[in-house]
């Protein structure tokens, strides 16, 4: 399942019951999740779909865009506020996350896209961006390889055992073992 969130996401405060009524940082929280709440409510009602059950193994991809900086408040923070909302409306238990991929960049508007996907088998899958991402840097990085070894600056291309993808330079960067 794909959803897409507009509007600005408020990263996870630490808060306890007195406070997410005094702190007003634990009030725009509260709001936020409100507001992230209601809009994949409003999704899952429009696909028809119904909320993923407990004890189900799940992949989470999560892309946020906003616009100017990229480091000006922890994505991990992010990452929680938007599943903490999902919880209870997209699936029952944040627990059954087994496989987190989560990024950021710049863009024109506040939006993030959340991937939510069921894993099959012992081992799990890799998430839906994993996929998408892995393969067009895997042609990309063979691509470079070759053209680097047909300049007869390598004798042979080496093949990538993990890859990094660096969105500042928004390059593929290659780590060979």
């Amino acid at each position: 399942m794909k959803f897409t969130i507009v509007g600005k996401i408020i990263p996870c405060v630490r808060m306890t019951q007195r406070s997410k009524h005094a702190d007003e940082r634990a009030r725009r929280y509260l709001k936020s999740q409100e507001a992230i709440g209601w809009q994949l409510k409003q999704q899952m009602l429009y696909a028809g779909a119904e909320m993923i059950n407990r004890k189900t193994r799940l992949a989470v991809a999560i892309r946020m865009r906003a616009p100017g900086g990229l480091h000006r408040w922890d994505l991990d923070n992010g990452v929680k506020a938007i599943l903490d909302a999902a919880q209870g409306i997209v699936f029952a238990d944040d627990r059954w996350i087994d496989r987190l991929t989560a990024e950021r960049s710049i863009g024109e508007e506040y939006i993030t896209e959340m991937m939510v996907e069921m894993i099959s088998g012992s081992r799990g899958d890799a998430s839906p961006m994993d996929r998408e991402r892995s393969v067009a840097l895997t042609h990309t990085i063979q691509a470079v390889d070759k053209e680097v070894a047909q300049a007869g600056k390598l004798t042979s291309v080496p093949t990538p055992a993990c890859v990094i993808y660096d969105d500042e330079r928004d390059d593929a960067l290659r780590i060979v073992e």
